[in-house]
């Protein structure tokens, strides 16, 4: 199981995304071994940012990130799970929102661009950051995470969780089952004699189809018997 390390920053603290995002790392089975806010001081903010991205990327693009993320609280995260450093990134997106897919947690803000950011000369607004490397994560865990401030999630609690709530649903959809069972099988009224009033419709309507079946024939018994009398007699008929 690897640890990595995510800090939702300032810009998503005040977006109100802090939840949204926490639910997709949640959704895919990683667990929250730590988690803290805190509102970084300068200090805090170059250990994270180091001397190495000065290097990499200038030492006003430094300069830019460290006032950024000290603007206000961020949430610093440590999240455990299988390979959870490549996870964490695959779900993060590109370091540019612009690059990163909608569902994406950098694709939130698609509109920003490191063009942009350096014609303004500006940090990039890109809600998180997450450890790009096992090494890299050990290390940033260390700036903001002392030792005794990570737990070990109970393993598969979520497991006896989700397995509770499927014995749930089971046990309603049987109950359910069974009251329209029982709806269906509802006994009808009876009379005093003890009939009841679908037997005496039931009853009713035979009788009426047998009478009026009986009705037809003797009519048309008597059509057929007239017409042969009249013929016999040379009486014309104008129903022949």
């Amino acid at each position: 199981m690897e640890r990595t390390l995510v800090l939702l920053k300032p810009d998503a603290v005040d977006r109100g995304l802090v939840g949204e995002i926490l639910h997709r790392f949640e959704r895919v089975g990683l667990s929250i071994a730590g988690i803290k806010m805190i509102h970084p001081t300068e200090a805090k903010a170059k250990e994270h940012y180091t001397e190495d991205l000065a290097i990499r990327r200038g030492e006003h693009i430094r300069k830019a990130m460290i006032a950024l993320i000290t603007e206000g609280p961020v949430i610093a995260l440590c999240l455990e799970g299988i390979e959870a450093v490549e996870l964490v990134r695959k779900l993060v997106g590109s370091t540019e929102p612009k690059s990163s897919a909608p569902e994406q947690s950098a694709g939130i803000t698609p509109h920003i661009s490191f063009k942009h950011a350096d014609e303004k000369k500006i940090g990039v607004r890109n809600l998180i950051h997450a450890s790009a490397s096992v090494p890299e994560a050990k290390q940033e865990l260390e700036v903001w995470f002392s030792p005794e401030r990570i737990a070990r999630p109970s393993p598969g609690l979520h497991k006896k969780y989700h397995s509770l709530l499927k014995r749930q649903k089971i046990k309603v959809r049987r109950k359910i089952k069974e009251l329209s069972e029982r709806s269906l099988q509802v006994p009808s009224p009876r009379y005093r004699c003890g009939v009841t009033f679908r037997e005496v419709h039931d009853s009713s309507f035979c009788l009426l189809c047998f009478l009026s079946s009986i009705y037809i024939f003797i009519y048309f018994l008597a059509l057929f018997t007239a017409n042969h009398i009249f013929k016999v007699l040379n009486i014309p008929v104008w129903f022949s």
